[in-house]
């Protein structure tokens, strides 16, 4: 019989390479999602809200037009 094969060492894993720039990128986006989350939750809770009624015009102020027939 033959002598069993010597098995070579697995590989040692590799750390996985980004560019610098993908990798600011990210960071630059995913922060101004974090500011922008913060900021909503801010106004949804802490400012209040406009009066969504609007004023009425007196009516003297637009003319109601002539209706006859033509």
């Amino acid at each position: 019989m033959k002598p069993p094969r010597r098995r070579r060492a697995p590989k040692p894993p590799e750390r996985p390479r980004i560019p610098l720039a993908v990798t600011l990128r990210m960071f630059a986006i995913g922060s101004v999602a974090i500011v922008a989350a913060i900021y909503a939750i801010y106004r949804h809770y802490w400012v209040p809200r406009p009066s969504m009624l609007a004023p009425v015009p007196p009516p003297t102020e637009i003319p109601a037009p002539e209706l006859e027939p033509l």
